[in-house]
């Protein structure tokens, strides 16, 4: 559950996201549209880090030695954990995925409105004759 500021924190993380670019607000910005003090915008995005749902990228110029701007990656810009769950087993990598097997849809609710493939039609055909 997010408090009132992580939220407001996260929510204009989000606004500021660039699929492109990424995400690099300063801080000041943050505060100044989140409202929020300067204690409260770091205690806000450190419970936002320890819960997941972003991660600081902190980084310095080469030539300068100076502090680039802080890059937030979101939760949905991680990438996917390789281990599968153990209620699914989803996520397994290097196996693939048959999509030959020619299945009734489930549960049966009455006339199926998916479009049969060529290859059941014909198996159809095939029984019926």
């Amino acid at each position: 559950m997010l408090g009132n500021s992580e939220f407001r924190v996260l929510f204009h993380l989000c606004d500021c996201h660039n699929p492109s670019n990424g995400c690099f607000p300063t801080q000041g910005y943050l505060r100044e549209v989140t409202g929020v003090s300067n204690g409260t915008l770091n205690n806000a995005l450190a419970s936002l880090e320890r819960k997941g749902l972003i991660q600081r990228h902190v980084s310095f110029d080469a030539a300068t030695h100076r502090k680039r701007p802080t890059r937030y990656v979101l939760g949905f810009e991680k990438p996917k954990c390789e281990k599968p769950s153990p209620k699914t087993g989803d996520g397994i990598s290097g196996k693939a995925i048959s999509s030959s097997v020619e299945k009734e849809p489930s549960p049966k609710m009455g006339v199926s409105h998916l479009q049969k493939t060529a290859k059941a039609i014909s198996s159809q055909l095939e029984i019926n004759l």
